[in-house]
């Protein structure tokens, strides 16, 4: 019998219907995936201690054979850009780690919890310039200026060496913690400072 011309085979033999098909298949796989990373399932639910890239460029560049004393200053400033000018440049001391977390809300009131406070599942503070700041470095954090948890908010960083860095920051992240009544859970919006408490 010979094929009709006005039938057409199934849309899986045809390249517009395959290309179709591996498109929906790739972009489910990759929604999943995201989904799956950003509420901690899959991946890391810490970050290393570990040097960065650009603390690793700096420390290349400071030590670099035949530099001279006053070369190697702007060795550093060049290898850590120009908004990365005042982020630190070495591991924290172990002597920095901190024994719990102070948390003020904007009401004035506070409650404090374990080392094991984290936002959005990180124990790193992000910063709108795209640098990140562990919390082995961070002394406070005090919210400047929120607008919304859709704009960028500002608040000073006191590091624990004495810095204070004035940064944005994207303030619609999730804090999530424990204490001894049980978990915490708070979100910028109601947040004015963050403390990690030291020994």
């Amino acid at each position: 019998m010979a094929d009709e011309p006005g039938k057409s085979g199934s849309w899986w033999a045809t390249l517009p219907g395959l290309m179709t098909a591996a498109a929906a298949v790739i972009t489910a796989v990759t929604g999943l995936v995201v989904v799956l990373a950003q509420n901690g399932i899959i991946g890391s639910k810490s970050t290393p201690a570990a040097v960065d890239k650009a603390d690793a460029s700096r420390s290349v560049a400071a030590k670099a054979p035949g530099a001279s004393e006053s070369a190697r200053p702007a060795a550093q400033a060049a290898a850590s850009g120009p908004s990365q000018a005042a982020a630190p440049t070495a591991a924290a001391p172990a002597s920095s780690s901190y024994r719990s977390v102070r948390v003020t809300r904007r009401d004035g009131s506070t409650i404090e919890l374990r080392d094991d406070f984290a936002f959005s599942s990180k124990k790193k503070f992000e910063l709108k310039s795209g640098q990140s700041i562990d919390f082995a470095r961070i002394a406070r954090i005090d919210v400047t200026d929120f607008i919304s948890a859709h704009q960028p908010a500002t608040a000073r960083v006191t590091l624990v060496d004495g810095r204070k860095l004035d940064e944005q920051f994207d303030p619609y992240w999730d804090m999530t913690g424990r204490n001894d009544l049980g978990d915490f859970y708070a979100r910028w919006p109601d947040v004015q400072s963050v403390e990690f408490v030291r020994p």
